[in-house]
This record gives C-alpha cells, sequence and structure tokens, in this order.
C-alpha cells in the first residue's frame, strides 16, 4: 500500500515539475539544486525567482500558494555536558517515572520496532546506540553531508536518540529498537526544504545510491524541533502522509510556557501526538507550552519528563549531558510507542493514541489554576498536561486490596484501519467478524491461562466485536495485577454504564393528540415529499438499541423482520417485548405505520434490548452491539446478511470523553453499517455534548422544537476535543409515538411535556388554571438534579417538591409523570377544603399538594436525574402560598388516575 501511495504522490509531483518547466523555460533544466518534494507537493527553487517568475507561478491554478520558506528551531531550555560516571546509573529518572521497567519484565523493550528522528543528526559511534542502529537504509542527510554513517552536527539529535533507545546507563525508554535518523537542521534551525527532504524519506528511504525501498520506513517517528507559530500548517500534508503509511508522529509541544496558547506548530496539529514536559516532582515544567492552540483545541496531548533528562553528550563515545524541555519529554513518548508497537505489531494511530492516553497518571499530578482555554486544571484532558503523565501502569486506581467488581479487560483490538469494506458485502462482512473472532479467541486463551480456573468462569463474557472480557463476579487485585502483566491486554478498568437519553423514559397517554395524517416532525422534515418519490424505506433493515419494543403494537407490528430480528441479552426472551416503553417509542417514529408517526414506514425493523430498564450497562450494550454486527438466532446460529443498513442508538452518557464504545463504532463501520446518535440532554451550556454522541465516527443528533428553536435540553458542543457537534439536529420535543401500555397507545415523551401536562391536568380538575413552564429555572433545576445530592432540597431558592423512587418504593416514583401524581395523591386526602389547611394541622404534611396547587402559582420548572442510590424529581413552583384555596375535585380521584397514566 506504502509503495502505491508513494506512487501516487510522486505522480502528482511529476505534474508540477512540468508546470514549473512550462512556466519558467530552462531554468529547470540549468537549475543548480532545485528541489521538488513529492510527499507534499512543494517546490524550492535554489535560488531566487523574479518578480515575474512568481507572478507567472502564482497565476497557474496548479498552485496553491507560494510562500517564505519556513524555519524551525531546536531550543532545549537548557544543556550541560557531564562525566559519564557521574550520570551512571540502573534506570535515569525520566525512564523510571514513566514505568518502563514494569513494560521491560513483561517482556516489552521495543524489539522488532524501529524509530527515527528527524533533527541534528546522531553520533553513531557513542556507545548507548552503536549497537542498535539499522544500517541499511538508515541515513539521510540532504544538507549534503558526504557522511556514510550517521554524525551529529550540533548534538540535540543524539540526546533525543539516547532516550528513545538507548542502550547504556539506563537512559532509553525502548533499548532494543532499533533506529534511523535523517538531518533535518543542521545546527540550532531547520530549514523547511531539509525538513520536507526528511519527511519525504522516512515515508520511503532511499539508500546511498538512491534505490528506494518503502518497507524500510520506520513504525514511529520522532520531532524534538517546531515554530512559536502555532498557525504555521506547512508541514501538515507530510504528517497526513505519514498517517496514512501507518506511521506514528510524534512531535515536542514547545517551550514558549508558561502562559496559555504558547503551543507551537506542528505539535498543535491534531493528527499528531503532541507532548508536554514534567520534572521529576511531576510539575508541569515552568517552561512547557500551554493549550489552547489558535482553533481553541486542548494542547498538549500528553506529558512526559523533560527537565534535567541525562542522555548521549555528542562529543565523545561515552559522554553524557543534562538536557531540559519539552524536546526531551517527546523521545520518553516515542520510545513508549515504541514498546507498545513491539507488543501489538500493526496497530494503528488510534490504537497507539488510546493506549497512551488510557494509561496515565493523574494522581501524582499538581493543577496550577490556569485553566487554560477555559478547561479546569483538575479535568483531563487539559491544556497544561493533556490526558495526564504518561505511564505504562494500566488503571491503577483498580489496584486497591480486596476484590474488585464489574469491570471490563480491554485486550488489543484488531486493527480495522486496513479493513473497511468497499461495500457490505455477504463475504466481505464475514470475513471481517471472523478476523474479530480469531482476537477474542485468543484473548480468552490469555484469560485461561492467566486465571485458571474460575467458579464464576461459566459466565464470564467474552467480546470479539471490541476484544473486550466482562468477568462474572469479582476479580482480586492480584488477579487483575496478573492480566494487566499480560501484553495482550491494552486497559482495565470499571465497566460503565449509560443511560437512555430523553429526559424521562415513562409518558402520558396523549389522547387524541395522536390521531394525525402524519406528527409534526414526520412533516417538518419533509418525509411526505421522499414518500411521493416512491422512497418509504423499502429493501431498508432498521435497528435501535434500547428498551426494547412492543412487537404487539398496531404502529409496528406488520414491518418486524421475524428472522435474526430479536436479542435480549440478559433474559434470553425470543420476541420483542418493552421494558419501559422507550424503545417501542423511538422505533414508532423510525418506522410506525399508524397515525403518521414513523419517517420510513416501508422499512423492516429489528431490535436488541440493551437497556433492560432506563439504564444500560456496558456489558449489555456491547453484546448488543455485536450481536447487529453478525445477528445470530434463537439456536445461536450466525448470519452476517441480517445485519441492519442503520442503527439508532437514543442512549448515552454525560461523559463527553468516554471513549470505551469506539472499537464497536469502528466494526459497524468497516461492515457498512451507520450509526446515529442522539446527542445528549445536558444543555443549554456549551461543551454538554455527551458519549459516544461525541464520536467522530457517528452521526449525532440534537433536537429542535417546532418553531425551529433548538430544545433547551439538547446538549451543545464542542466535544472535549473542541470538534463540532451535534452533526445536525431533528425534531425531538412532544414527539408522538407508539408506547408500550397497551396495542394502540401513543405518547409524548418530553420531560417538560409530562410534568406540565400531569400539573396542568391535575390542577384543571380542581378548577385551578394552568401553569407555564419556566425555562430559566428549568436550566437551574436540571444543574442541580445532575449532581445527583440525593434526597435533599437544594439548588435554586423557592418551593420546592421532591420524589424519589427510594423513598415511596413504587414503580410509579421512577417516572416523571409518577411524581405529580405522588404528590397529589398522598397528601390530598390530608387536604381540608373547608379550612384551607392541612388535617394534620402541620403544613409540611401537605406541602407538596399545596405547592402544586396553589392558585397563584404562575409556573414551573423540574429537574430529574437517575443516580445510583435512586430516581430523583425536583419541581420549583412560582410562587405558592402556604394555605391557598383549593376547589373540590369535578371527578372522583380513580377517574383522575385513569386519565393521566396510560
Amino acid at each position: 500500500y506504502v509503495h502505491q501511495l508513494v506512487q501516487t504522490l510522486s505522480d502528482h509531483s511529476n505534474k508540477s515539475k512540468q508546470v514549473v518547466a512550462d512556466l519558467l523555460g530552462a531554468r529547470v533544466e540549468s537549475a543548480c539544486e532545485d528541489k521538488f518534494f513529492y510527499i507534499d507537493n512543494t517546490y524550492f527553487p535554489c535560488d531566487k525567482l523574479t518578480e515575474a517568475q512568481v507572478r507567472n507561478l502564482a497565476a497557474s491554478p496548479h498552485v496553491a500558494s507560494i510562500a517564505k520558506a519556513a524555519v524551525m528551531e531546536l531550543s532545549p531550555v537548557q544543556s550541560t555536558s557531564n562525566n559519564a560516571t557521574v550520570i551512571a546509573t540502573a534506570n535515569q529518572w525520566g525512564v523510571d517515572k514513566i514505568s518502563s521497567p514494569l513494560a521491560w519484565a513483561k517482556g516489552k523493550r521495543g524489539a522488532g520496532v524501529v524509530v527515527a528522528n528527524i533533527d541534528t543528526g546522531v553520533r553513531q559511534s557513542h556507545n548507548a546506540v552503536k549497537n542498535n542502529w539499522r544500517a541499511d537504509y538508515g541515513w539521510y542527510d540532504p544538507s549534503g553531508g558526504a557522511s556514510v554513517t550517521p554524525k551529529d552536527y550540533q548534538g540535540h539529535g543524539s540526546h533525543t536518540m539516547g532516550t528513545i533507545v538507548g542502550q547504556v546507563n539506563g537512559i532509553g525508554v525502548a533499548p532494543d529498537a532499533k533506529w534511523i535518523a535523517c538531518v533535518g537542521c543542521s545546527s540550532s534551525s531547520c530549514a523547511q526544504a531539509d525538513l520536507t527532504a526528511c519527511a519525504q524519506w522516512l515515508l520511503c528511504p532511499t539508500n546511498s545510491q538512491g534505490v528506494q525501498d518503502c518497507t524500510k520506513a520506520p513504525h514511529v517517528i520522532n520531532n524534538s524541533w517546531g515554530s512559536t507559530n502555532g498557525q504555521a500548517t506547512w508541514f501538515l500534508p507530510m504528517v497526513a502522509a505519514w498517517r496514512a503509511a501507518g506511521i506514528i508522529p510524534v512531535f515536542s509541544n514547545g517551550n514558549s510556557g508558561s502562559v496559555c496558547g504558547t503551543v507551537g506548530s506542528p505539535g498543535m496539529s491534531p493528527d499528531v501526538i503532541g507532548v508536554g514536559a514534567s520534572d521529576a516532582s511531576d510539575a508541569l515544567a515552568y517552561f512547557s507550552s500551554r493549550g489552547p492552540t489558535y482553533d481553541n483545541r486542548i494542547k498538549p496531548d500528553i506529558s512526559a519528563p523533560g527537565t534535567d533528562i541525562v542522555s548521549i553528550d555528542f562529543n565523545t563515545d561515552n559522554g553524557y549531558a543534562y538536557m531540559s524541555g519539552t524536546s526531551m519529554a517527546a523521545p520518553h513518548v516515542t520510545g513508549a510507542v515504541a514498546i507498545y508497537l513491539s507488543a501489538n505489531p500493526g496497530a494503528s494511530y488510534a490504537q497507539v493514541y488510546a493506549a497512551l492516553t488510557g494509561s496515565v497518571d493523574k494522581g501524582s499530578l499538581t493543577p496550577n489554576n490556569q485553566n487554560c482555554g477555559g478547561v479546569s486544571d483538575s479535568t483531563y484532558p487539559n491544556n497544561n498536561y493533556g490526558y495526564a503523565k504518561i505511564s505504562a501502569q494500566v488503571h491503577r486506581e483498580l489496584l486497591v486490596e480486596g476484590v474488585v467488581q464489574e469491570v471490563v479487560v480491554n485486550f488489543v483490538p484488531v486493527n480495522l484501519d486496513s479493513m473497511v469494506l468497499l461495500d457490505a458485502s455477504d463475504a466481505n462482512r464475514s470475513g471481517l467478524v471472523d478476523a474479530l473472532i480469531a482476537q477474542s479467541k485468543k484473548a480468552k486463551r490469555v484469560v485461561d491461562n492467566v486465571l485458571g480456573i474460575r467458579i464464576n468462569g461459566h459466565c464470564d463474557k467474552f467480546f470479539y466485536i471490541d476484544n473486550t472480557f466482562f468477568p462474572c463476579g469479582s476479580l482480586t487485585t492480584n488477579e487483575i495485577r496478573a492480566l494487566a502483566n499480560s501484553p495482550s491486554v491494552q486497559s482495565i478498568s470499571k465497566a460503565v454504564v449509560a443511560r437512555v437519553n430523553p429526559l424521562k423514559v415513562t409518558a402520558f397517554e396523549s389522547d387524541a393528540a395522536a390521531a394525525a395524517a402524519n406528527q409534526w416532525g414526520v412533516d417538518k422534515i419533509q418525509a411526505s415529499a421522499v414518500w411521493a418519490t416512491n422512497a418509504t424505506g423499502t429493501g431498508i433493515v432498521v435497528a435501535n438499541i434500547d428498551t426494547g419494543v412492543r412487537l404487539t403494537h398496531e404502529a409496528v407490528s406488520s414491518n418486524w423482520r421475524s428472522d435474526f430480528g430479536w436479542f435480549d441479552p440478559d433474559a434470553g426472551s425470543t420476541t420483542p417485548s418493552d421494558s419501559n416503553g422507550h424503545g417501542t417509542h423511538v422505533m414508532g417514529t423510525i418506522a410506525g405505520q399508524v397515525n403518521g408517526i414513523g419517517v420510513a414506514p416501508g422499512a423492516k425493523w429489528i431490535a436488541c434490548l440493551g437497556c433492560p430498564n432506563s439504564s444500560c450497562p456496558q456489558a449489555t450494550l456491547t453484546a448488543c452491539a455485536q450481536w447487529l454486527l453478525c445477528p445470530t438466532d434463537a439456536l445461536g446460529n450466525k448470519d452476517c446478511t441480517k445485519a441492519p443498513h442503520v442503527i439508532n442508538n437514543s442512549w448515552g452518557s454525560t461523559d463527553g470523553a468516554s471513549t470505551w464504545f469506539e472499537p464497536s463504532i469502528s466494526a459497524w463501520r468497516a461492515a457498512g453499517i451507520i450509526p446515529v446518535f442522539s446527542n445528549g440532554n445536558s444543555g443549554n451550556d456549551c461543551g454538554t455534548v455527551g458519549s459516544p454522541g461525541m464520536s467522530p465516527q457517528v452521526i449525532a443528533v440534537g433536537a429542535t422544537d417546532s418553531t425551529d428553536g433548538l430544545a433547551y435540553f439538547s446538549s451543545r458542543g464542542p466535544t472535549y476535543d473542541n470538534r463540532i457537534k451535534p452533526d445536525l439536529a431533528a425534531p425531538g420535543v412532544n414527539i408522538v409515538s407508539a408506547y408500550a401500555a397497551t396495542d394502540t397507545t401513543y405518547a409524548y415523551i418530553n420531560l417538560k411535556h409530562q410534568l406540565l401536562f400531569q400539573t396542568n391536568k391535575i390542577r384543571a380538575v380542581h378548577s385551578i388554571g394552568s401553569v407555564t413552564w419556566n425555562d430559566g429555572l428549568a436550566i437551574q433545576m436540571q444543574a442541580w438534579a445532575d449532581a445527583c445530592p440525593g434526597f435533599q432540597h437544594g439548588g435554586p431558592s423557592g418551593w420546592q417538591n421532591l420524589a424519589t423512587y427510594d423513598r415511596c418504593g413504587l414503580q410509579e416514583c421512577m417516572a416523571i409523570a409518577g411524581a405529580a401524581w405522588l404528590w397529589y395523591d398522598q397528601e390530598e386526602t390530608l387536604w381540608n377544603y373547608d379550612t384551607n389547611q392541612c388535617s394534620t394541622g402541620a403544613w409540611a404534611d401537605c406541602g407538596h399538594f399545596s405547592n402544586m396547587m396553589s392558585p397563584q402559582v404562575s409556573s414551573m420548572a423540574c429537574g430529574w436525574s437517575e443516580c445510583g442510590n435512586g430516581n430523583y424529581v425536583w419541581c420549583n413552583y412560582v410562587t405558592p402560598v402556604m394555605y391557598p384555596q383549593v376547589p373540590l375535585s369535578a371527578i372522583s380521584k380513580e377517574q383522575l388516575a385513569a386519565s393521566l397514566v396510560g
């Protein structure tokens, strides 16, 4: 593939060379050392061009831009030579700090990996690196130096290479890796032409006779150079070429700290691993450049030791020196990448990045309270340390004494970057699944070998879609340590629990509101105009991961695809059912055939019960993701041709940096399946987008109302790494669809409408006027609810009702609608309508009733949260009196109850 990539780039460059020849005439043939580079399609004339020549080139449609050639810098903050005997030690402090010896103890020392640097060269004869230089295709000096073996013009490059692969005095992170080098900086500055020449040579190296061999390219390239101009982008085409060839680019972040927004380039690029510097006490080095980038992304990506680093002194073959700078931090990360690749050959950039940022040390870091870019220093990633300080240890917070429950062991997944299907043909999809299954079987063998026979092993879960292991029951600390020491294990973490995304999943019966030619949302997106072209979804299979679907509901009973059409990972039921109504409502909106509720009524549907109630355990969601990739029937027979075309996911987490579902999304994408996710309901502040909706691999959807305004609850972007989300918005307020109460029930699913509807219906039978919804107060109420404060009043001051599932012990209390009825039902019988007081003599005994029923109340707002210790509903009222005059109800309580909940 790399040969093909290089050929394509070269062909393009040859056309550019012809353009120059046509425009400038004989100059090319007689040029002293004009340079053309295919890696970024650039032309560097050997001497000055005339103004007329520049104008001729600029007028060509083939020329994107003409600019002054850039000059990059090498800027270590400090450099001190030392006698070798002074610094002799088992391991240097930085090597120990990132836990390299722990990786070495597992046999991970970089063997089989080739690293490179673009720098001032390397003193090849130095004792620390002389034995692991790869001589063939191992050296290039574009500045014209005659040396056929590596040399160093200034010392910086020898120091950085020593930190990556040095084999003496404990200076190197990956001492078994091989190294090659290119001189991009013949002094403390680095000319753009030389850097470009090095970038191109490392993409597809040539030997001393100029013979190319792209198989000799390195696996990872260290770049301890850059510019203080954080907006320079000239190097990005070269980074893109490296990435396309599977090469990992690591860059120093710059030494322009300690103020915010000082990150340099190319370290600022979203396509490279940008590295900041820490000192021996884990404090951020004063010189380490901070983010955000000019376009407000978080940088650096990670931090590593960069102060008083001992490595090679280029003046002798056994000299060593101290240097400080992010130039010294980046090689620690490059070495760590080499260690990872030696254990995970062929790993993609995404896998390397996930491993680096997932195995970090946060506990010892000291926030400096700068909060650069508005990102708190106490959260990670931030614009000081990035994700935190690099560490080889895997989720050390799990390694506590005793037992740990509900963990997930993440094994190294299959590299899907090269497996994206050009089409979703049966053979291609089956081949993908076979590759995933083979990798999962290896993981199971690792678990069997490491843990042996376990009492609960019969109910362990292994998923091939993301190569994860969910142990049944608990693991001991020693078992977790043993697994963490396996080179096949990428990370061990606590299992995630997501939740379905509507502000509440239980809805009310919508009476006559359901009867319509088309519901407002269906009309708003102009579905009927598409139906007129005979495009109703026929021939397409849709799926959802949700609370299930009521199969017998009139709106969806006729278009269920019964073969390979239902999976219940936990209970094992064989026909679709719905645990609380949310999934039926969602599927009705997608493919409903009655009352104009469905956008694609001609489509077939299948479903997986990933959320047995309003919460969705990680293992259950993963089981659904895998089943939808290649469905099985009731007997367990697989048929990958039965996979759906598109999967709806109206669930998620408020943790907008969580990436555990990414491997499953990648597998869907590789199989040609379209993933759609809700964006979250944590608005209306910026940066509230949840996960997996934040993923760049999915279509994330925000919510609008019938006036095309953005719903107040709809989560806003940007993502944690400053990408735009949602991808688009669609109707999401007061949506009428199928509901699971009966086969003919239709419902709204919307917090605002549910509580407002219930409250006003109760007030109406008492001849009390309606209240409106207070949007501003609702935001404050939801913020209080999201904090999960437990059973306590708070948030905005005022007259407040609180209900919890734990308190009442009834299923209805889980519902938003149930909360309004609870407050009314429990206290209405205590209300004395003659005296307008509570019959017990204590106002508090009827306080919920009087708040909700006071005629003086003009508006209300509520917040709801599903917390670890129960479901809670808080409602504020503006503004009741303690002893309101409440007329008697016009109907019985039984009649009122029947009209409230379907």
